[in-house]
């Protein structure tokens, strides 16, 4: 992972625009990481790519029905825009203050992101789920006739597999 560092100058517990242009973009990723693994229900599979059929949906093929959209991660984006840009600004305000390291900064972003995508599918409930898929997933309660709609998760390993990381 890419190394963040930042250099501020104070003067009188102030920072200048000159301060500030000094400091280099970093960039927080959080979401289905590559190298989290096969999904165990796909023979080829990985986490990643079953989080992009869930976010983008996918096509049928050869009879069988294709993968609805269901944007998990653009609406947890869109739900949080606002609150971030919140813990953005203060969580800087803390780092120029000289309250808490650059480091510290990327890791309250982090995750705070990744708890809340995980929310976020954990509390879904549109689009609804084809009764038949309900009751599958209900099955596995071992309750029966038991009735699961949450279009994002069936085992909750995705939603697991969530984390963040530099970049």
């Amino acid at each position: 992972m890419a190394k963040a560092t930042m250099k501020v100058t104070r003067r009188d517990g102030k920072v200048t625009l000159n301060d500030l242009k000094k400091i280099k973009p970093a960039l927080v990723k959080v979401g289905v990481l590559s190298g989290t693994g096969r999904h165990p229900s796909s023979n080829s599979a990985n986490l990643a790519e079953i989080a992009a059929y869930i976010e983008y949906g996918t096509e049928g093929s050869g009879g069988r029905r294709g993968i609805n959209e269901y944007a998990p991660f653009r609406r947890w984006l869109l739900d949080k825009k606002e609150e971030y840009r919140g813990v953005i600004r203060d969580s800087i305000e803390e780092y120029i203050k000289g309250e808490i390291p650059f480091r510290k900064v990327l890791q309250i972003l982090g995750r705070t992101g990744a708890s809340d995508l995980q929310k976020t599918m954990k509390d879904m409930v549109t689009p609804e789920n084809e009764e038949s898929t309900q009751l599958k997933k209900g099955s596995k309660t071992g309750v029966p006739g038991a009735r699961i709609n949450n279009p994002t998760i069936d085992t909750g390993l995705l939603r697991q597999s969530i984390s963040w990381g530099e970049a």
